[in-house]
């Protein structure tokens, strides 16, 4: 019936329109089979021939009707295939089988697209017939729809529409959506926009009519971004406390990619393993942000796992510790803050070094932890409409600390009425109230114009005093000597006003106008004498007119050669002062330095047993066990020392002896020699009267002041290494490197720059600097430039080539003079040996002139060899003018030959830049008659050497920095002063002599304290005047100087103040130390005594017995046998027991 089909014939045949073929040949058309007439069959053998119907289009298909003829006799499971492939449904996409009951019409339901369909027979069973009289294939071409495929599909539709409602089941075209694809899709998002090789990346996709409900997308990703393999390169920090939240950073390429719970992240031990949480909002290009999990003990985690998107999984071996949780000082005070926030305070307690960052609730800048046991935070602002007294939180990592904070009213400044007229080197006042509530003095920065501080403030609650720069600041005001001022404590920022510099007069003018007024001041004496001697003698008249003139023009000339010499030879040191190394003395070293001064230390016989016999080892033994016995008694110690303390017992040599030998007995017991220092000082000021109280500390003529000093020195090595030394060791080598940098006499140490008058070298010398090329022993491969003066000697020379050479090493690795010689080298001209003295010397009245460079004429840029001396001598040759070998003759080596100072004249006198014993008529004509014009040469050096006066000055009243015994001695003062009603100003001089003279000053004065240096003679001069230049900074005596003081204190006259301005607040800045940190300290350091200090304990003490024990025995024995806790401790018993031992040893050996 046409193109229909079904049971009532009320359905559209597709099968009608197709191609009908026998076992897939095309040429022969079975057209029986989709003719629509169910009369006219096909028979086809059963077990060798199928059928295929071609639609000629993939089309929609619902229903298949098979009509069998009545000689069909093959039984067995039928077979429909449906397939997109012409003569093979291998590949098809449905298969369906039925066995007919009957063989009549048979209907059998499918939903799929195909274009070719294929019935295949059953095979099982023998030979038989199939007529197959007709088959329709129910459904629909690709672009319709309906009962009878009478509507058409839309066109945007992706294939065939559904057969009964239209809808695009398979999709749309061209990007739209919807059931009939009637709606643009809008793609407004995706996310995440990369993802690792591996895959496993979840895409979210965001926008509108992207899909219906039960749709089945599919997503294609086109022009994909290809990564290289993630790698991981490193983890920061390494370390975090037990309970967690220690952000970690890892670092490296290609791991970063932006989503939710996209990274799975832990550190492994093996055995344990422990999340990290991943920050999504801390993803950036090359690391990740991930937050540590709990612990329950402390352990090294060594391997960190980073697991992205599932199947992408990283490894990195390194160590993560895991750490003790801080423990907290808990106070119930609260802590008192201003309002704006800003302030600081300080979170005691220990373990703060395991914490990777410290911070405080709604303050963004994390907390200073400037040791293990302390943490400065800042407060923040109070919230609004709260109560004054609120608690923020401080969060230690994983752990949290409540803090309980009063806000108290923010504090007001009041501002310069005008403009502040400033006279350099005075202070500035600026007034307010509230100033220290809720704020320390240290919160406080006074900011003068662009790029200055104001130095030194001085706060109270109601004002704040400070010094200005001395140079005017960069300021953006017209006036460039108008600076502003303001006021900076936590978040206020107040305007106090403006600040204008007086202009100075220039130094230099002052300088000239000193010396002009000198010369006009000679000039008028001159012509007032020539005016006065006129009547009596024309002759006389003319003479003195010629001195006066020849005078005058040689003052002239000084001066302004000096003039010129200042300002062109102020030149930057730092570059001469780079130092990788600090040459320390070891611990054994610093102290046999500092208890035998001026002794070879080498020599001591305390670095060694002394020599005893077999026979009476026994006896020394047991004497001196029992002696050490009483040595561990504190209040025998005490009882010997105030003994031999007694006016006329000991000389002050030997007490220094004795108090040096008892010091080391003690050392490696820090706790006991500060028991008996402590003990020996509460009797002193107990038994010292009022009148001389204030002098207590200022005398060292008593073995309780030494004992009290070697206690204080022995115990600050450690703040020397750490701390301090690097600033005192820069002071020396400045001063040593200003001074060399001109003419140093080396006979009278008299130099050119010095700051010593005594040492100050009172005439011109014309020298040059000259730079060396110098080999070390003849090893040409490297050369050593080496800057020298060619007024300095061959011993000088040496020594400079050898501080360049050997620069950062200690003295004792450095070869002494005596070891060196130094050869002159050019080429082919030969070598020439140089010498201080030599038979080319210059000899003239009895004196003899050192050789210098200038005398051998050597010229910049000379190359020479600093050579280690031999047994044999080596030939000498000279230079010879020709610039060719020339055979040298015995007469001309003797000329060269050095003359050794055992072969000169004893009466001959040598000299090397000032020629002493000069004639009258020479004499009169030389500068050293009007020697004081050379003075300013005092202050150039002083201006060179400034900044490294200021720097360890400062550094050595830096509070922050003292060591736990300093501090608990000065507080230890303090409580003297309570306990005894001492004044104020007294206790204030015990402080400033103990920290001052006893403590720095020897540190100053001979560095070779505590370094391993040689100081040179004409630097001695120059540290022991910078040494009481600080002690004076620290007496209470007014600084008064006029025209006739001395130079050296005219030199420092407006810098003593200025210290005593910064000492002032110093010892009040000082933190106060608990019993428990100082005992604890103190251990550490009789550990490091012990371990580091080699001193024999048997000579240490024989020399205690026979030096003073022994020799003063009846007066000690008597002593114990006045006190009453010294007869109930029966220490006279003890002791005689000792001496019994001794005097048997004595008499038998």
């Amino acid at each position: 019936m046409g193109n229909r089909t079904g049971l009532e014939c009320t359905k559209y045949n597709l099968a009608t329109d197709g191609l009908v073929s026998l076992n897939s040949n095309t040429s022969e058309p079975s057209r029986q089979v989709n003719d629509g007439n169910f009369s006219s069959c096909l028979n086809i053998d059963g077990l060798k021939n199928w059928l295929q119907i071609d639609l000629k289009k993939r089309s929609t298909v619902t229903e298949i009707f098979i009509v069998f003829g009545a000689n069909t006799t093959k039984k067995g499971n039928h077979t429909f295939h449906a397939s997109d492939t012409n003569g093979s449904w291998e590949n098809g996409t449905v298969s369906i089988q039925f066995e007919p009951t009957n063989f009549t019409e048979i209907k059998i339901e499918i939903h799929a697209v195909f274009r070719y369909l294929f019935y295949v027979p059953s095979s099982e069973g023998p030979y038989s017939e199939v007529d197959i009289c007709e088959i329709g294939i129910v459904g629909c071409p690709p672009t319709q729809f309906g009962p009878l495929c009478t509507k058409q599909c839309n066109v945007n539709c992706s294939g065939p529409c559904d057969v009964e409602s239209g809808h695009c089941i398979h999709g749309c075209l061209n990007g739209l959506i919807g059931d009939l694809c009637e709606l643009d899709v809008y793609l407004m998002q995706v996310n995440p926009t990369s993802g690792p090789m591996n895959g496993g990346t979840l895409v979210t996709i965001t926008g509108k009519f992207i899909r219906n409900v039960n749709d089945s997308v599919t997503v294609d990703f086109d022009g994909v971004q290809c990564h290289n393999e993630p790698e991981i390169s490193k983890f920061s920090p390494k370390k975090g406390i037990l309970s967690g939240g220690t952000i970690v950073t890892i670092t490296g390429r290609n791991i970063s990619f932006v989503g939710n719970n996209r990274y799975n992240i832990s550190f492994d031990d093996y055995t344990t393993r422990i999340e990290c949480s991943a920050f999504q909002s801390t993803v950036s290009s090359e690391n990740i942000k991930c937050k540590t999990g709990i612990s329950t003990v402390a352990r090294n985690m060594s391997l960190l796992h980073v697991v992205i998107d599932d199947l992408t999984m990283l490894t990195f071996e390194d160590i993560f510790r895991y750490l003790p949780d801080p423990t907290f000082n808990v106070s119930n005070e609260s802590v008192q803050a201003q309002q704006s926030g800003g302030a600081t305070f300080t979170i005691r307690g220990e373990g703060f070094n395991n914490v990777d960052k410290i911070t405080v609730d709604r303050v963004e800048k994390p907390c200073d932890v400037p040791k293990d046991t302390s943490a400065v935070c800042e407060t923040p602002p109070k919230l609004d409409n709260q109560n004054n007294s609120q608690t923020v939180y401080v969060r230690l990592d994983g752990v949290t600390l409540p803090v309980i904070i009063e806000y108290v009213d923010d504090p007001t400044f009041e501002r310069f009425p005008s403009v502040y007229e400033y006279d350099k080197e005075s202070i500035i006042k600026i007034k307010g109230t509230n100033l220290l509530n809720g704020a320390k003095p240290e919160d406080y920065s006074i900011q003068i114009g662009l790029d200055g501080n104001c130095y030194d403030p001085q706060i109270t609650m109601q004002l704040i005093t400070c010094l200005p720069p001395k140079s005017v600041p960069r300021t953006n005001h017209t006036d460039v000597n108008t600076v502003y001022v303001i006021v900076l404590v936590g978040r206020i920022k107040a305007y106090i006003g403006d600040l204008k510099y007086q202009e100075d007069v220039e130094i230099l003018a002052i300088i000239v106008g000193v010396l002009a007024a000198a010369l006009v001041t000679a000039v008028v004496i001159g012509v007032s004498a020539v005016v006065l001697l006129r009547r009596k003698k024309k002759r006389v008249i003319k003479e003195f007119k010629m001195e006066l003139m020849t005078r005058e023009e040689m003052i002239r000339k000084a001066s302004r050669e000096e003039f010129a010499d200042a300002q062109m030879n102020i030149r930057d040191i730092k570059s001469d002062l780079v130092t990788t190394r600090v040459p320390f003395c070891d611990y054994q070293t610093y102290v046999l330095h500092l208890l035998f001064q001026n002794q070879d230390i080498k020599s001591n016989p305390l670095l060694h047993d002394s020599e005893i016999t077999d026979d009476t080892k026994t006896k020394i033994n047991s004497a001196m066990e029992k002696l050490e016995t009483l040595l561990s008694k504190k209040l025998f110690l005490k009882s010997l020392v105030q003994t031999l303390d007694r006016p006329n017992m000991l000389t002050m040599q030997e007490k220094a002896h004795f108090s040096s030998v008892l010091s080391i007995s003690l050392l490696g017991n820090m706790r006991l020699y500060f028991e008996l220092v402590h003990c020996l000082l509460v009797d002193l000021i107990q038994t010292s009267n009022k009148k001389n109280q204030k002098s207590l500390f200022r005398r060292l003529d008593s073995i309780t002041m030494r004992l009290m000093v070697n206690w204080l020195q022995t115990g600050l090595y450690k703040q020397l290494k750490s701390h301090s030394g690097m600033q005192l060791f820069m002071l020396y080598k400045a001063v040593q490197t200003i001074i060399e940098m001109a003419p140093v006499d080396a006979l009278t140490a008299n130099s050119k720059n010095t700051i010593a008058e005594e040492k100050l070298l009172k005439m011109r010398i014309e020298h040059q600097t000259l730079t060396l090329q110098i080999d070390l022993n003849g090893n040409s491969d490297q050369h050593y430039p080496v800057k020298v003066l060619d007024c300095d000697t061959v011993s000088q020379v040496k020594q400079k080539c050898c501080a360049q050479i050997y620069k950062n090493k200690p003295a004792s690795e450095i070869p002494h003079n005596e070891e060196l010689s130094l050869e002159w080298q050019e080429g082919r001209s030969g070598k020439l040996t140089l010498n201080d003295i030599d038979n080319t010397s210059d000899r003239n009245n009895g004196l003899i002139c050192l050789n210098t460079l200038k005398h051998y004429m050597v010229k910049d840029n000379c190359r020479m060899a600093l050579m280690y001396k031999h047994i044999d001598e080596e030939d000498v040759y000279a230079n010879s003018s020709g610039g060719r070998t020339e055979s040298v003759t015995s007469e001309d080596i003797q000329l060269l030959v050095s003359g050794s100072d055992e072969g000169e004249d004893t009466e001959t006198q040598k000299w090397h830049l000032v020629q002493p014993n000069l004639p009258d008529d020479i004499k009169s004509n030389k500068e050293t008659d009007f020697g004081d014009i050379f003075l300013n040469r005092l202050f150039h050096t002083k201006l060179l050497l400034s900044d490294y006066i200021d720097s360890t000055f400062e550094g050595l009243i830096d509070s922050q920095s003292l060591s736990i015994p300093i501090r608990y001695f000065l507080c230890m003062l303090d409580k003297f002063g309570n306990d005894y009603k001492i004044e104020s100003d007294v206790l204030q001089a015990w402080k400033n002599e103990c920290y001052a003279a006893r403590v720095w000053a020897p540190f100053i004065a001979k560095p070779d304290i505590l370094f391993d240096v040689n100081v040179p003679g004409h630097v001695e001069p120059c540290l022991d005047i910078l040494r009481q230049v600080f002690v004076e900074s620290f007496t209470q005596t007014a600084h008064k100087v006029n025209k006739e003081s001395p130079p050296q204190k005219l030199l420092f006259h407006k810098d003593i103040p200025r210290y005593r301005k910064l000492i002032a607040p110093f010892f009040v800045r000082v933190e106060k130390v608990n019993e428990q940190e100082f005992w604890s300290e103190l251990e550490e350091i009789s550990n490091a005594q012990k371990e580091e200090l080699k001193f024999s304990r048997q000579s240490t003490l024989h020399q205690l017995y026979n030096l003073f024990i022994g020799k003063y025995r009846s007066d000690i024995i008597d002593d114990f046998e006045d006190m009453e806790q010294s007869k109930t401790l029966q220490f006279a018993h003890k002791l005689e027991e000792v001496i019994d031992l001794m005097e048997d040893f004595s008499s038998d050996s």
